[in-house]
């Protein structure tokens, strides 16, 4: 699932090793630490990972779920590698955002939103193709050009997701309600909302302070509002449609929006 996904700024492959551990730790929060051994990710309960920057490669311990059991934990292992990315973006100028994100006109739209906000139920209205995923999104940021990446990490879309990436065009935090519309949205509760969905393990104070300038640039391109949203994905996809054109200057013909 993940084979080939976690690379470095060069583009090499960053290993990654498993091993289950009979360890019983206490449930956390996942932190990371450096040392002269390399840089550490835990989270007591579940897992435990060394990465060695100069080698390009680690090892991840997973911890069984009741201390006995050599079942394998999927779960673990994606959190640990969820830990690993967004510590590595955060570091090249770039985020992994909870989001859902999808291709429009060639665009990609980020749809912002915490868990429950709706990201698997929107990026349901639009085919695989279409979707870059529903769960957490990397972002790139090279001076004023955003790029969006799919990512091996996704929410309840029970289907497969194509790897792809596009250029940002819109940025869209998800309110869920009765009719679709885009509403305006302050830089600074922009930022703020932004914040909370940014994901990356805590207590490397020099990574902390890259991901919240690269989240305050980001929030402060133009592109950002709210999106409210039904359950109903024709009249979403047409919203979301006109938003990418007013923001592109690129329009669909209406007999191509699929409702």
């Amino acid at each position: 699932m993940f084979s080939g996904f976690v690379v470095d700024g060069g583009g090499r492959v960053v290993t990654v090793r498993r091993v289950n551990s009979h360890q019983n730790r206490q449930a956390g929060v996942a932190t990371v630490s450096r040392s002269a051994r390399g840089v550490t990710f835990t989270d007591g309960a579940r897992y435990h990972a060394r990465f060695d920057e100069d080698l390009r490669c680690g090892a991840i311990t997973v911890i069984s779920r009741d201390g006995f059991s050599t079942t394998p934990r999927p779960f673990a292992l994606a959190s640990a590698l969820r830990s690993l990315v967004g510590w590595m973006l955060a570091r090249q100028g770039g985020l992994l955002i909870h989001s859902a994100a999808v291709i429009i006109n060639g665009f990609a739209v980020l749809c912002v939103g915490r868990s429950g906000a709706g990201k698997s139920t929107l990026a349901g209205f639009f085919t695989p193709e279409e979707a870059l995923g529903d769960e957490l999104i990397a972002m790139r940021m090279v001076g004023q050009r955003v790029t969006l990446h799919s990512t091996p990490f996704s929410g309840t879309l029970d289907r497969p997701l194509w790897r792809q990436s596009a250029r940002w065009a819109l940025g869209l935090h998800l309110c869920k309600d009765h009719t679709a519309r885009i509403e305006p949205i302050s830089r600074e509760e922009n930022l703020r909302r932004l914040m909370r969905c940014v994901a990356m393990p805590a207590g490397d104070a020099q990574a902390e302070r890259m991901a919240f300038g690269t989240a305050a640039r980001f929030a402060a391109s133009p592109g950002w509002a709210q999106l409210r949203f039904p359950r109903q994905g024709g009249p979403t996809r047409r919203v979301l449609h006109r938003g990418v054109a007013r923001s592109t200057g690129v329009h669909c013909p209406e007999d191509r929006i699929v409702s």
